[in-house]
């Protein structure tokens, strides 16, 4: 079990269906194990085959999907971020910003506007949640 889901236990967040939006952003063996579902938003399809793995584009109409538990995402899509903040509201999901260095405070203000509060840096990932 990874450093992360270890992680994600520890915070009491329920691991019920995962969202991760980018390539390389978590390792998907570990979330394939835990989560119930793992839906993948990238350019490209994941190399590895599970029944609880489900793939879709960026053009994707991601209201479509269940609820979302935990939201995986890379630092660098974080200016698609605001896109995606209205469905991650709806389902109240943790969301997870993989990050080695401090994130700049001005790709925060859409967190911020969406009540999102910082609840802890672990490593290199950034764990936020839903105030409201």
């Amino acid at each position: 079990m990874s450093k992360l889901i270890k992680r994600l236990i520890k915070t009491g967040i329920e691991l019920d269906n995962a969202l991760v939006i980018g390539e390389d952003v978590v390792p998907l063996e570990d979330l394939i194990s835990k989560f119930k579902t793992v839906f993948v938003v990238s350019d490209t399809k994941p190399k590895i085959r599970a029944s609880n793995l489900i793939y879709r584009s960026f053009e994707s109409d991601l209201n479509i999907l269940p609820s979302i538990s935990v939201f995986f995402i890379k630092e660098e899509y974080n200016s698609s971020i605001s896109k995606y903040l209205p469905y991650l509201t709806k389902s109240k999901a943790t969301l997870v910003i993989w990050n080695s260095n401090n994130i700049e405070k001005e790709k925060l203000k859409p967190l911020l506007n969406y009540k999102y509060k910082r609840i802890s840096k672990q490593y290199e990932y950034h764990f936020w949640k839903p105030t409201a």
